[in-house]
């Protein structure tokens, strides 16, 4: 169903659905054409590269792998729901295996058209947040990131 919007060969559909690993770390320096990332902008997080096409052959029950050494984290989740927010984009929602499921699951929403994906990592070690756009993208901390101008508007 989902997959029918994916022009990819059998060979590299089938390679896309037996990688569990979502993305792989690389240099900072391989970046560059993607500065445009509004998370790249504070300079901090991890750097990946990422194959949208490996999230789009998962189903529900299918494991996914979240290496982020550079946090400590190697962890495994499954897919537990796959929402359709329109013709374009899809939102997986998962749960971590290790850890209480209340406080270790993610989300990854993702637009095919615009090569786009935005993560949402939750975890007990920390919470942290990926912006992709054509392959390339960076994983930061939440805590990291920008400041959180909403939660300081309403203290006059």
């Amino acid at each position: 169903m989902q997959q029918s919007h994916l022009t990819l060969s059998k060979t590299e559909l089938e390679k896309a659905a037996k990688e569990t690993v979502l993305f792989h770390e690389i240099q900072a320096g391989d970046l560059e054409a993607n500065t445009l990332l509004p998370l790249a902008k504070s300079g901090k997080g991890m750097v990946i590269r990422y194959d949208q096409n490996i999230i789009e052959t998962k189903k529900i029950g299918d494991e996914v792998r979240f290496q982020m050494l550079e946090y400590g984290l190697n962890r495994s989740g499954e897919i537990v729901e796959i929402e359709k927010i329109d013709d374009d984009i899809l939102r997986w929602h998962g749960r971590f295996q290790q850890g209480n499921p209340e406080l270790n699951f993610f989300t990854i929403t993702q637009s095919q058209k615009d090569q786009y994906t935005i993560m949402q990592i939750y975890t007990d070690k920390g919470n942290y947040t990926a912006e992709i756009k054509n392959g390339r993208g960076i994983v930061q901390g939440m805590d990291e990131g920008v400041e959180d101008h909403e939660l300081h508007a309403h203290d006059h």
